[in-house]
Parts: structure tokens; C-alpha cells; sequence
């Protein structure tokens, strides 16, 4: 059996959380790090489909970015930087 109901309101989407604070960078040579990195290789891959993943969303307006592995006090680092 279907019921039509008139007054309720559509639900909104739920806003989605990112892992990363990519919108966070406003400013050209802003950067974030992430210091936490046993494989630097996988986890400069990880970061950069989630680059790519937030660009695509964004579309032409999306802003270029960098994806760096560095050593920061002796250990692996992976930076990502406005262009």
C-alpha cells in the first residue's frame, strides 16, 4: 500500500566529512602535512587520489595542488601545497 503524504519536507543531503583539509588551504603556498607516515609511496598515492577526488567534485573551479614526500626530522612526510 502507498500513502501520499503532502507535508513532509525533503530531507537535505548530508554534508560529507573530508579526512583531509583541502579547502582549508586558501592561500597559494599554503601547506598541510601529514608526519604520520609508515610507507611514505602508499600513502603519497592515498593523498593523491583524494586530491584527485576533490578536485573532480569541485570542478572547474577547484584549485591546483601539490603532492610532496619530504623527511621532516629524519622521517617521511608527505605535504600537499596550493599552487
Amino acid at each position: 500500500m502507498i500513502t501520499l503524504h503532502t507535508d513532509l519536507p525533503m530531507p537535505g543531503r548530508a554534508s560529507r566529512q573530508l579526512k583531509y583539509p583541502f579547502a582549508d588551504l586558501k592561500e597559494p603556498g599554503q601547506c598541510f602535512v601529514e608526519s604520520d607516515v609508515i610507507d611514505a609511496k602508499k600513502a603519497a598515492a592515498r593523498i593523491s587520489a583524494a586530491v584527485g577526488a576533490y578536485r573532480r567534485s569541485l570542478g572547474e573551479a577547484a584549485p591546483k595542488l601539490s603532492v610532496r614526500v619530504f623527511q621532516q626530522d629524519g622521517k617521511d612526510a608527505i605535504g600537499v601545497w596550493r599552487v
